[in-house]
């Protein structure tokens, strides 16, 4: 077996530090329920759209907007029962 290496590539410091999330993971966790089975976008603690279709969703809001909102889907129950191996 032949093993291939690729040059390592440079690590790049974020021109930004990273914003917390901590409000909108917060504030998915709260509303999961009453969403179930959609995408969301969050930014800050509230809710900024949310679609069953994600090219919907960010139809309605372009990323530009809100560039760092959080974009998550909400499975639904049957989806968050299902085990992935």
């Amino acid at each position: 077996m032949t093993t291939k290496t690729f040059p390592s590539s440079p690590v790049r410091k974020a021109v930004q530090p990273m914003r917390d999330i901590s409000l909108d993971r917060d504030w998915v966790n709260d509303h999961a329920d009453e969403l179930r089975g959609q995408w969301v976008m969050v930014f800050e603690g509230r809710l900024i759209a949310a679609d069953t279709d994600i090219r919907h969703l960010l139809n309605k809001v372009p990323r530009e907007a809100y560039p760092e909102a959080l974009v998550t889907y909400i499975p639904t129950e049957e989806e968050a029962q299902r085990v992935v191996l």
